[in-house]
């Protein structure tokens, strides 16, 4: 599986590329056959404090594309709610595929 990884208005350090890393991998770990994994991180200003990170993950899985967003008051709280709900859409295509 290939990660790639984008941040838009926040730099990333070290910790946070291996936070990406591990949580990527544990939805890799449900679904092997994932080809590419983009994960795009940003901070966008809105009114809302809990809504200013946005982070999204897109998976493909040959040809397939599983998508999915959640907002958050920082990135891992954002990242760790994209995570869970990636983790529910490969248990469905799971279940439609096999």
């Amino acid at each position: 599986m290939e990660l790639y990884l984008r941040a838009k208005n926040l730099e990333l350090d070290d910790r946070a590329r291996a936070f990406v890393d591990r949580k990527v991998n544990r939805i890799g770990r449900h679904l092997p056959n994932i080809t590419t994994a983009t994960v795009e991180l940003s901070l966008e200003s809105t009114r809302s404090q809990d809504a200013r990170a946005v982070a999204q993950i897109t998976l493909d899985i040959n040809g397939t594309i599983l998508r999915g967003e959640e907002r958050g008051a920082n990135v891992m709280a954002a990242l760790n709610a994209v995570v869970d709900v990636m983790d529910q859409r490969v248990q469905r295509y799971k279940g439609r595929v096999y």
